[in-house]
């Protein structure tokens, strides 16, 4: 608004000098600067770039055109362009550079530093003109400088940036590597314990039948027996994570299926009257879920084996782990035998090695002795759950029995 009020008298002063190229250029460049300005706010620095070089043009032209003096004392110019530029408040210095402008214009004309007939009206014209062009010279000098500090400031920044995080890189690929090597380290170490373990494994198994050959009484054999079949259940757990370098996990049914056909080849019939039938779900679990689910299979089964076909009586032992919709895992072992035998001696020890095997699974027991004989072990992967049996011979009571086990 403020360069549409000098664009009037300016206009003006040009018409009546008889200087019509100079109203069309004044008349083009209003209309050209208010299209840049009224622009949305984005290529803002190509913007300034060329309103200063229209500035520029706009007085070279003026000064070719009509001379120095028409061309409002442009040697005048750079004064108040420099007094803005160093010191950049140029909302409150327009002031001052326009009655510079005014004075120094009288001053010159008054004393005949300047030669031609130039009126006060031109230099007050004039005058207002350019020191609105400085104005926005400055303005846009300053917007592209601020910028360039910027686009410096922030590259330095990038650079600093790229620096630490170079810095760091460096700092955590020393550690990966510093970690590599002690993971490398404890992984060599913790196979040579396994195969340690293996090898003790098959030592304390050959020791224990160097002890069943030499035992004389039926019921130390068996003891031994019984041992020996345990300690080969967690051996194959110790196989399986020797030879498949595992920690801490283990495939369910590779581990049970290995295991169920180790007792089938140790304890089964060669002529084939007892069957066996498994079915089991791939899942993963710990170490120390899948051994005693390991235990608890290889305690049945051996128990089926032993005790629900005498008189080599046909019958079928079946084998299941699944997982319920739930998320629970169900390990059931069940035979058509005979059943349990009403001795509470007999089974006793069996049937508590089975509780204490649930009771770290943290789960719950059910058994059924109605047409054979059926163990169901529930448990899942949470922290707390529940354990109960019912319908044994070993609770007095028929109701069932549940203790919450928080100790483990």
């Amino acid at each position: 608004m403020f360069w549409f009020l000098i664009y009037i008298p300016s206009v003006y002063l040009a018409w009546q000098q008889g200087l019509g190229e100079v109203v069309i250029l004044d008349t083009l460049a209003l209309l050209l600067v208010w299209f840049l300005l009224l622009l949305p706010n984005r290529f803002y620095k190509p913007k300034s770039y060329f309103l200063v070089s229209l500035i520029f043009i706009l007085g070279c032209l003026l000064y070719t055109k009509i001379g120095l003096g028409g061309a409002g004392i442009l040697w005048l110019f750079w004064f108040p362009f420099l007094w803005n530029f160093f010191r950049p408040h140029y909302y409150v210095l327009e002031l001052c550079n326009y009655i510079s402008f005014r004075f120094l214009g009288i001053f010159f004309i008054h004393y005949k530093i300047w030669t031609g007939s130039i009126t006060s009206f031109q230099v007050f014209v004039v005058g207002a003109n350019f020191t609105f062009l400085c104005g926005i010279l400055t303005f846009l000098i300053l917007e592209i400088l601020n910028e360039a500090r910027k686009q410096r400031h922030l590259l330095l920044t990038h650079k600093n940036t790229n620096k630490k995080l170079q810095n760091k890189i460096f700092a955590y690929t020393e550690k990966e590597s510093k970690l590599i090597e002690s993971l490398n380290y404890k992984e060599t170490l913790f196979k040579e314990i396994q195969h340690r373990v293996k090898n003790n494994i098959h030592l304390i198994l050959g020791m224990l039948n160097l002890d069943r050959e030499k035992a004389e009484s039926e019921l130390a054999k068996k003891t031994i027996e019984s041992a020996i079949d345990r300690i080969q259940s967690m051996g194959i757990v110790q196989e399986y994570l020797f030879l498949n370098d595992s920690y801490k996990v283990i495939q369910t049914k590779e581990y049970l299926d290995t295991l169920v056909n180790h007792i089938f080849l140790s304890y089964g019939r060669q002529d084939g009257s007892i069957q066996v039938n498994y079915n089991i779900t791939e899942a993963l679990l710990s170490v120390d879920k899948a051994i005693p689910c390991g235990l608890i299979l290889n305690e049945l089964m051996i128990n089926s084996f032993k005790h629900a076909f005498p008189e080599n009586r046909k019958g079928k032992i079946t084998v299941s782990f699944q997982k319920s919709d739930s998320g629970y895992f169900i390990l059931e072992i069940a035979d058509n035998g005979i059943g349990q035998k009403s001795e509470k001696s007999k089974s006793m020890a069996g049937m508590s090695l089975i509780q204490a095997f649930c009771l770290q699974l943290r789960g719950e027991i059910e058994i059924e002795k109605e047409n054979g004989f059926l163990v169901r072990v529930r448990f899942s992967l949470k922290r707390i759950t529940y354990f109960y049996i019912k319908n044994t011979d070993f609770i007095s009571s028929t109701k069932a029995k549940k203790c919450r086990n928080d100790w483990f």
